[in-house]
C-alpha cells in the first residue's frame, strides 16, 4: 500500500514536469490540491527521496533532560519555597531559568522533575483559620466597604510576568481585576483609578497587608480609607 502510494506522488509531478497543469493532474488522481502542492513543494527541496514520508516519530526524547539542568530545577524550586510571596510552580521556575538566559523545558518536563526530588506536596483544600481576629466593617450598602488583594507574580505561555489588582465590593460581591506589568505605587495606583471607575467610590476600602499598600514605602500611608 505504501509502495502504490509513493508511486502516485512520482506519477504526479512527472506529469507536472512534462507540462501537465496542476489541477489536471490532481483531479486526474483523485487527489486533493493540498496533497498535490506539498510534494511539489517537497520535490524542489532536492531530496532524492522526496517522495517518502517523513517519520512522525520526535527527533529526540522529551523526558531525557540533562542532569544540570535537573539539579538547577531542583535549586530555584528550594528557593522559591523560602521566598516570602513567591511563587513556585513550574511557570515561575522556567521564567527564574529564562533570567538565567536559559531556555526552559517543557512545564510538564519540569513538573515531572518536581515530582521526582518529592517536591511537589497534596495541598490542604478548604479554608483553614488561623485563629486572628481581624477588625471588619459592616457592608450594609453598595461602594460602603472594599476589599483588594494584589495578586501575583503570575506567568503567561508567553514567558511574561504580571500581577491582578482584585478588588470586590463586599455589598454587591461585584468584582473588577485589573492586570498590571509591574509591582510598584505608579502601576497601583492606575489601577485602582481603574477600579473605582468601575465599582464606583468606597466609604472604606481594605487592603491586604503588603509593603506596597502600607507603611511608609506604600502607597496609601497606611490608610485603609
Amino acid at each position: 500500500m505504501r509502495g502504490d502510494e509513493e508511486q502516485l506522488r512520482i506519477t504526479a509531478i512527472t506529469r507536472y514536469i512534462t507540462g501537465k497543469a496542476p489541477h489536471t493532474i490532481y483531479r486526474d488522481l483523485n487527489r486533493s490540491k493540498v496533497w498535490f502542492f506539498k510534494w511539489l513543494k517537497r520535490y524542489h527541496q532536492g531530496d532524492h527521496r522526496w517522495y517518502k514520508e517523513l517519520s512522525r516519530a520526535p527527533r529526540s526524547s522529551s523526558r531525557v533532560l540533562d542532569p544540570y539542568t535537573e539539579q538547577l530545577i531542583v535549586r530555584i524550586r528550594k528557593g522559591l519555597e523560602v521566598t516570602k510571596y513567591a511563587q513556585r510552580g513550574a511557570g515561575a521556575i522556567a521564567w527564574e531559568l529564562t533570567k538565567l538566559d536559559l531556555t526552559p523545558p517543557a512545564v510538564w518536563t519540569i513538573n515531572r522533575v518536581l515530582k521526582r526530588h518529592h517536591l511537589i506536596k497534596k495541598r490542604i483544600k478548604g479554608y483553614q483559620p488561623k485563629g486572628k481576629i481581624y477588625p471588619s466593617i459592616e457592608a450594609y450598602s453598595p461602594n460602603r466597604v472594599h476589599q483588594t488583594d494584589l495578586i501575583g507574580p503570575r506567568y503567561l505561555h508567553t514567558k511574561e510576568r504580571f500581577y491582578s489588582l482584585n478588588t470586590m465590593d463586599l455589598f454587591r460581591h461585584k468584582v473588577t481585576i485589573q492586570s498590571i506589568l509591574f509591582r510598584n505605587a505608579q502601576a497601583i495606583m492606575g489601577a485602582l483609578l481603574g477600579v473605582w471607575k468601575a465599582l464606583g467610590i468606597h466609604h472604606y476600602c481594605q487592603f491586604d497587608n503588603q509593603q506596597v499598600f502600607s507603611g511608609s514605602g506604600g502607597i496609601l500611608g497606611g490608610s485603609v480609607r
